[in-house]
């Protein structure tokens, strides 16, 4: 999730600003249309199935290569989807 872009992130073991986000896109039907848009596109462009075959090909690759799973592109999770 790409925090303010396609969701909202917010910090695990504080239930109030996890109720404060729920409640916001109870209330804002624009941000939920843009978020939801987002993520869908997002999910389009980087979960389909060809993307995931393609990863799964690299990452295998990577291994018959005499790669560490570490140093295979395809296994780096981007900064963007850690949650704090």
């Amino acid at each position: 999730m790409l925090d303010g872009e396609t969701g909202w992130l917010s910090r695990r073991a504080i239930p109030a600003a996890l109720a404060q986000a729920i409640t916001r896109l109870v209330n804002d039907s624009a941000a939920r249309r843009t978020l939801g848009l987002a993520a869908r596109e997002r999910a389009i462009a980087q979960f389909s199935i060809e993307q995931c075959v393609s990863r799964y090909d690299e990452f295998y690759r990577g291994l018959l290569e005499g790669k560490e799973p570490q140093e295979i592109g395809a296994t780096r999770i981007p900064a963007s989807v850690v949650i704090p």
